[in-house]
């Protein structure tokens, strides 16, 4: 049995679907906030909450009230920043930009910076100063993405692949990494290259996802994003819509999606998972979110601060955050909503045991059964689709569990009366389960 400090209770046994609701916008641009520069190419949020921005003119963070940039005009290119990744060695936490002199690497510390490093062609192993991406996975190797090539940095060593040894382009757009040891990179020209590389092994695979034998839509194979999911599946954004695949053959498991189906604008640029599970993308003409299989569809008209999207980030609160031509706006108030009443025991690998007491104050339990190995994340939020709290977020083997909750947020804030939504969501590499429940606190 799994338990917890607190407790948690469903007043409507139902399978809910997520639909996204207008939320509050709010944009930042150099009028009013610190940001650097209004071109804004990259977003990363630490685990901590704090948001940093790649821009044209350096580095911005900003910690919910204080601004900092970081950038030097002795090294303009190093600090024109195109992408933003994280690492965190041997307790040290870092960040890795791509740009336009090179990669630089930030150590922080908080929303501070420390002394920057820069990697060029005359003092490292990268293929190019020509840098448009940065990726670092789980075995800490760091993927730079350049117009010649992309190059791994494993400790000190380097690594650089091109057409020579199986890239299908050497013109890298977007990198990506599953949890094991794939990595996805996006050219011009070449779609997408699947490669095996650790640091230690010699690459393994380096199998082409071109136009001709898969989904992907682009005529022209130019990719733009990247998002490897949590099962391992991916999305590919293209100049011409966006494509999901959901196995490992590349050949097999193709969907894709334009304006015909309701996507705001073909060229898609950016792509984000929110909280509860829904997809967005920034595009050239706004953007979009997919959710109960249709999208939803944000401008200028709506409050966005440019429908030019380079980039989307997830807060730790749930909110979303769009880097734009025209500076950077934030979205709040994505809102669960339960809109197909159904009994939730039938669903495939998963029922709802037991929920009591309904309604609450200040404890109650829940018990759900897990019919298949699978990982499980148990989250509650609020009406404005902020994350109060996540109960569980682990690996389950089949069984029976208890999560209690004592209505106290994440923060050990006592939470205030009223609704709220708990969303479960189960997968694996071959299912996914997602349920939405409302619930009731009352003092």
């Amino acid at each position: 049995m799994i338990y917890r400090k607190a407790v948690l209770i469903f007043l409507i046994t139902v399978i809910g679907s997520v639909l996204v609701s207008a939320g509050e916008w709010f944009g930042f641009n150099t009028e009013n906030s610190g940001l650097s520069s209004n071109q804004v190419r990259s977003i990363y949020i630490t685990n901590d909450g704090i948001k940093w921005f790649g821009t044209d003119k350096g580095m911005t963070s900003f910690n919910g009230s204080e601004w900092k940039t970081i950038s030097d005009d002795t090294y303009p290119n190093s600090y024109n920043i195109r992408d933003i990744a994280f690492e965190q060695l041997n307790g040290n936490p870092a960040l890795w930009a791509a740009t336009a002199g090179g990669a630089t690497f930030f150590p922080i510390t908080g929303n501070e910076v420390a002394s920057p490093v820069f990697y060029t062609p005359e003092n490292s192993g990268i293929a190019s100063a020509n840098a448009s991406s940065v990726c670092v996975d789980v075995f800490n190797v760091r993927w730079i993405g350049t117009g010649e090539g992309v190059s791994g940095l494993f400790g000190t060593e380097w690594s650089t692949f091109t057409t020579d040894n199986h890239l299908s382009s050497n013109v890298v757009t977007c990198i990506a990494a599953d949890k094991d040891s794939f990595k996805y990179v996006g050219t011009l020209g070449g779609g997408v290259s699947r490669l095996i590389w650790n640091g230690v092994d010699a690459v393994s695979s380096a199998s082409p996802y071109d136009y001709s034998w898969t989904g992907l839509l682009s005529r022209d194979d130019n990719i733009f994003a990247i998002y490897v999911l949590e099962n391992g599946d991916q999305w590919f954004g293209t100049d011409t819509g966006c494509a999901f695949h959901d196995t490992t053959d590349t050949k097999a498991g193709w969907t894709a999606y334009t304006t015909e189906d309701g996507l705001v604008h073909d060229f898609v640029q950016a792509i984000a998972q929110d909280l509860p599970g829904n997809m967005w993308f920034g595009t050239k003409g706004g953007v979009s979110v997919w959710h109960d299989n249709r999208f939803t569809n944000f401008t200028t008209a709506d409050g966005l601060a440019d429908n030019n999207v380079n980039d989307i980030a997830v807060d730790i609160d749930g909110s979303i955050w769009f880097a734009t031509e025209n500076g950077v706006s934030h979205l709040t108030g994505v809102v669960s909503s339960i809109i197909t009443e159904k009994p939730a025991a039938s669903v495939s690998g998963y029922q709802l045991l037991s929920n009591y007491p309904n309604p609450f104050n200040p404890e109650t339990t829940i018990s759900y059964h897990i019919t298949f190995p699978a990982h499980v994340r148990l989250d509650i939020y609020n009406m404005r689709g902020q994350l109060v709290d996540r109960l569980v977020d682990a690996r389950h083997s089949p069984g029976v569990y208890e999560i209690n909750w004592n209505s106290v947020s994440r923060n050990n804030l006592p939470i205030n009366t009223g609704v709220y939504f708990a969303r479960i969501v189960i997968s694996d590499n071959d299912q996914y389960i997602a349920d939405s429940h409302k619930i009731l606190y009352i003092k």
